[in-house]
């Protein structure tokens, strides 16, 4: 059974997938604004994940979030399943991210998400999936995170595109086809 397919989504939890950016005039900046965000979101109820995909490069901001006592995940891919990955994004209210594949997974899984935008192609990527996704300048204030973070959780979810739809039956079957050959 494919857990991305199976995994119910929680309202209350958020997921903030994090990097370490080293690059254009913002960097690391927009951090601080996530941090301030989160608090918010905590003292709102919500459970909060802030996840990472490059444990070894993102360790910058890692120990910044355990400094901080935050709930941190560091994807492990020798010690991990897939299916570990993908159920933590399937199971969130809300995926708020600094990394494209986030934006494409939480997209097609129909899980509101906000991307960061660090690079333009998160932009772009937070464009295909409508309403209940958009992209925030790369370097937001918390007002304006928490603000996108609103609007897609309180939008209709559009309908996918053909093609969207068709990328996201390729995609689930993916899954499906890594978790076999994982196993």
């Amino acid at each position: 059974e494919n857990i991305a397919r199976t995994t119910q989504q929680n309202a209350s939890q958020v997921v903030f997938v994090m990097r370490h950016y080293k690059y254009g005039a913002h960097g690391d900046s927009y951090v601080d604004a996530v941090i301030s965000a989160a608090e918010i979101m905590e003292q709102e109820g919500k459970h909060l994940v802030f996840a990472f995909y490059q444990g070894g490069y993102d360790e910058p901001v890692i120990n910044r979030l355990q400094a901080l006592g935050k709930n941190v995940w560091v994807w492990n891919p020798e010690a991990m399943s897939f299916d570990e990955s993908y159920a933590l994004l399937a199971s969130a209210g809300l995926v708020v991210t600094a990394r494209l594949h986030a934006v494409y997974l939480a997209g097609l899984l129909g899980v509101p998400v906000v991307g960061i935008g660090l690079h333009p192609k998160l932009r772009l990527a937070a464009q295909m999936f409508g309403g209940n996704s958009t992209s925030i300048a790369a370097n937001p204030t918390p007002t304006q995170i928490i603000s996108a973070a609103r609007t897609v959780c309180s939008a209709e979810a559009e309908p996918l595109s053909r093609e969207l739809h068709r990328a996201r039956s390729e995609v689930l079957a993916m899954f499906d086809a890594l978790r076999e050959w994982a196993t």
